[in-house]
């Protein structure tokens, strides 16, 4: 098995059941789940599967998002243009609107939306003829849903313009929650691994895996680092109280014992070369 990131054949089975590889080069883990065991999308995507996430956006995130596009209208001159993949129910851009924010923003996800003043595109974003490129794009919990990591950030390269900024948000698979589901399975305790590892994302990304794959793609990273996302926004198990009661407070823990370093999500800002 090829590893997606940096091509290696040193790659080992990490866990049979879903199909989850490692590499002993660049770190990388990855599913190779086939098509009927992957996750469909769709509207019941916001409504029900993961509604916790979308009733509590990353605010602390969006504000940095914004502060970085801010920037580039500062250090640049005329008009400056943002798009967000995967962009969901229009969260980030909303925020970004109501901040002020001075760039001309666009979204696109496989589901429709409509914003007074916002441009959205509804499609694939990997197959989509986008009419105009862009000085920034972010994509927030979006890559890991990839199988095809190099692909999407060709795409990636296609839409921004020469020196354009993209801004990156995945999960951190080299972070201490993702660490301790692996020495749990080790010792035949499999819940925090499956939650972790589930159909839900196909790339499992290390900090050294997302900077590897931006740096062979010809971008300069500008900055990278961990963190977590609210607490309120996690999926917790349904139909027992005591059970979601323990789970959130372990979760609590580690996020405070993480909070300075090792978080479950990690962000990389980089910038096109040309």
């Amino acid at each position: 098995m090829q590893c997606h990131i940096c091509d290696s054949e040193q790659t080992f089975l990490l866990d049979d059941s879903f199909q989850v590889y490692g590499c002993k080069i660049c770190t990388h883990e990855f599913s190779a789940l086939p098509p009927e065991r992957q996750e469909t999308y769709g509207p019941e995507y916001f409504r029900e599967t993961h509604r916790k996430w979308f009733e509590h956006p990353n605010l602390p995130l969006f504000r940095k998002i914004n502060e970085a596009v801010e920037r580039l209208a500062v250090h640049g001159s005329g008009s400056l243009s943002f798009l967000d993949i995967g962009c969901g129910q229009g969260d980030l851009l909303r925020d970004m609107k109501r901040a002020g924010s001075r760039a001309k923003l666009s979204g696109i996800d496989l589901v429709r939306n409509t914003d007074e003043g916002t441009t959205y595109y509804q499609g694939d974003f990997v197959s989509f003829p986008f009419p105009e490129q862009f000085d920034a794009v972010s994509g927030l919990m979006v890559i890991e849903h990839i199988g095809d990591p190099h692909g999407f950030t060709r795409k990636i390269s296609s839409v921004l313009k020469p020196k354009g900024v993209v801004i990156m948000n995945t999960v951190n698979a080299s972070g201490f929650l993702y660490a301790l589901a692996r020495v749990l399975r080790s010792l035949q305790v499999r819940g925090p691994f499956e939650r972790l590892y589930d159909k839900h994302h196909l790339e499992h990304y290390k900090t050294r895996s997302l900077r590897t794959l931006f740096e062979r793609e010809g971008y300069e990273v500008i900055s990278h680092r961990t963190h977590n996302f609210p607490l309120g926004a996690l999926d917790v198990p349904e139909g027992n109280k005591l059970l979601a009661l323990i789970y959130r407070a372990g979760i609590a823990c580690i996020f405070f014992l993480t909070s300075r370093g090792g978080g479950v999500h990690q962000t990389l800002i980089a910038r096109k070369k040309a």
